[in-house]
């Protein structure tokens, strides 16, 4: 076989993960609407850590191991606690939207904690339906951090 002389073996190695590349990785990309909110609402902070988010996602999507987990974990709670700390500060505001903002935290709450517990949504052992929720957990978080934004 020519081809596998011309192309080294660790080539066919990355175009077979390709292949395989999960929904996770690419709804992971929906982190860079938020990087477009935070600048459109000049909010640098949530900026630097969506991006930071974004990238370790892609990461820990592309190569899953402890290390890759525990270094996604820190944008993760970075958000997390800094939309909690935007969203204190502007609960007196008078929308309709900071109705649904607790709303998405407690689904993204379910899906992953009680998934975690449980073995269930994101931690299925069926990988097409875990990847599925964390879809879906993505695109909720999202939603939600959209709506800390523009609130």
């Amino acid at each position: 076989m020519v081809y596998k002389r011309i192309f080294p073996q660790h080539l066919f190695e990355k175009l077979k993960r390709i292949k395989k590349t999960s929904m996770c990785f690419f709804s992971s990309f929906v982190f860079l609407t938020n990087c477009v909110t935070a600048i459109w609402y000049n909010n640098s902070t949530y900026l630097l850590l969506f991006f930071c988010l974004f990238i370790t996602s892609i990461i820990v999507h592309t190569e899953n191991n402890i290390y890759t987990n525990i270094l996604d974990k820190i944008p993760i709670t970075a958000v997390i606690l800094y939309g909690a700390y935007l969203f204190w500060k502007k609960i007196a505001t008078k929308s309709i939207l900071k109705f649904f903002i607790p709303i998405t935290f407690l689904i993204v709450t379910f899906l992953y904690g009680y998934g975690y517990l449980v073995q269930s949504y994101s931690f299925s052992n069926d990988t097409e339906i875990a990847e599925l929720y964390h879809t879906l957990l993505h695109l909720v978080s999202s939603l939600g951090h959209h709506l800390i934004l523009i609130l």
